[in-house]
């Protein structure tokens, strides 16, 4: 990883599951085999730390399959047993924040209960790591999944999260940035006041275009992308496609007389029409199986870590 580093790396610690169906979970040896792993994570960390490489563009998660109690983990209603760590450390991620504080609208804590897959709101899952990671390499989900298939789990709160929700639905959608054009024209900007100083998303005591391509870097990242939503993408679904053709040529006016003010109808630049100018920025992020390869994708790696122990502090999922 020094010399030469993956964009993806999954690394298995198994020392805590052998040690606890040994030794029984608990155990002072299970206790030391924790003890090697935080020593390994303890490398993992000075390596990107101190890698210019890896340091600022690389995110760490870390969780397992499953928990423990006495030398087994075979008994479904015990929740040592299906209870599980899951951790998310580095780029894009705020710190100290309890993931399930941050996924309110998508996700429900189940404290001491095991909710069954067909249950309305899942909670977190060790299942959610596979799109989590894509998401955030700026990937597409995998094909057919069903946990995290939306990718809308969030790792990032504050300035550069949940300021784009400006409907308070928990969401950051075209409801939302249609909100923003309602300030007026962005092209002209509007000068900030007391009654619209939510919308100045980078404080510069106006409301313009800038507010408007910081939005969409916001609403990509608490979707659980770090790449920004491109102009162009009208449902916000992560691709710009004959679909999103479709909807600007609707509602095409090429003399920009016909005032239209939604993001999902194709204005692009909130100028208040739906004119040549935006047909150009469809045009230039259109691809028809999406806009995957147009995306940056950061942070540059993912390490995602398996462990074969239930760790006793931190954010607690099912």
């Amino acid at each position: 990883m020094t010399n030469s580093p993956f964009n993806y790396t999954l690394l298995h610690y198994r020392d805590p599951d052998g040690f606890g169906h040994y030794y029984g979970w608990g155990s002072a040896p299970w206790q030391d085999s924790v003890i090697g792993v935080d020593d390994y994570l303890g490398d993992l960390f000075n390596l990107i730390e101190n890698s210019p490489i890896l340091e600022g563009k690389t995110t760490i998660v870390l969780t397992t399959d499953h928990g423990g109690e006495w030398w087994t983990h075979a008994y479904p209603d015990w929740s040592t047993s299906y209870t599980i760590p899951f951790y998310v450390w580095g780029a894009n991620v705020s710190q100290g924040v309890d993931l399930y504080s941050l996924n309110t609208a998508t996700r429900l804590d189940p404290e001491s209960d095991r909710p069954d897959y067909d249950a309305p709101r899942q909670p977190i899952r060790n299942g959610d790591s596979g799109n989590l990671a894509l998401g955030l390499l700026g990937l597409a989900s995998i094909p057919g999944s069903s946990i995290n298939a939306t990718q809308d789990l969030v790792v990032q709160d504050g300035a550069m999260g949940h300021l784009c929700d400006f409907s308070m639905d928990g969401l950051c959608g075209v409801e939302d940035i249609n909100i923003l054009y309602q300030q007026g024209s962005l092209i002209a900007g509007v000068i900030v006041s007391s009654s619209n100083e939510e919308f100045d998303l980078i404080d510069d005591n106006i409301i313009n275009t800038a507010d408007l391509t910081e939005w969409l870097s916001q609403a990509a990242i608490t979707s659980g992308h770090s790449s920004p939503y491109l102009r162009g993408d009208t449902e916000l679904d992560r691709d710009v496609d004959i679909t999103d053709f479709n909807a600007l040529a609707l509602n095409f006016d090429p003399h920009g007389t016909t005032e239209r003010y939604s993001w999902h109808e194709g204005n692009f630049d909130g100028d208040n029409d739906i004119d040549i100018t935006d047909f150009n920025f469809l045009a230039a992020n259109f691809a028809p199986d999406g806009y995957g390869a147009s995306a940056i994708p950061e942070p540059s790696a993912i390490l995602l870590v398996l462990l074969g122990l239930q760790l006793l502090v931190g954010a607690r999922v099912q």
